[in-house]
């Protein structure tokens, strides 16, 4: 990569990842956390924002990378929605936080089985943003039939009702159950 894209891309990543922090700070204080576990938090992410500075400065693209790709999983595990939107109006970056696990799900599907815990919650994820969409509903009835089909395995090898199945259970129709079962 040339200096000037590398650059361009350190600046990039700089950007978007104090933007983060400040969105991730704004969620964390908006759940009205006791007053010790906020300022834990909130001394967490100054450290965090210490060391981003100092990646920058040193230019370790590659470590704002990695450190892009932990603090993305705050939004991305919660689903939430008006992440890409704060990002793009507060940097002018347009980031997606889900596409990664789109192609990682797709290819679950493709597999026709998840064979994991890791791949449970990419799922899992996946369902809850193609719901909350409203789109994709033809790959809805196919995820909520692999989640069934992990739990009924999983069920099956170690005689447990995990919560999760029941909040899966919650979100779907009994006869959509029967259907896809």
């Amino acid at each position: 990569m040339k200096s000037a894209e590398r650059t361009i891309e350190l600046q990039r990543h700089r950007s978007i990842l104090l933007c983060t922090i400040d969105y991730i700070l704004e969620k964390i204080a908006s759940e009205n956390l006791p007053k010790a576990n906020f300022e834990n938090v909130s001394e967490y992410y100054l450290k965090q924002q210490y060391q981003i500075e100092k990646d920058f400065e040193m230019r370790r693209l590659s470590l704002l990378q990695q450190r892009l790709n932990k603090l993305i999983e705050f939004p991305t595990r919660k689903c939430d929605l008006t992440f890409c939107d704060y990002i793009k109006r507060e940097t002018g970056y347009d980031i997606d936080i889900f596409e990664n696990l789109q192609i990682r799900v797709e290819e679950i599907i493709n597999k026709n089985q998840i064979k994991n815990k890791k791949e449970f919650s990419d799922v899992f994820i996946i369902l809850d943003l193609y719901e909350q969409q409203s789109m994709q509903q033809g790959k809805v009835a196919k995820i909520k039939s692999l989640l069934f089909n992990y739990f009924e395995r999983r069920k099956a090898k170690n005689s447990i009702k995990s919560p999760l199945f029941e909040v899966l259970a919650q979100r779907t129709s009994k006869k959509e159950i029967n259907r896809i079962l």
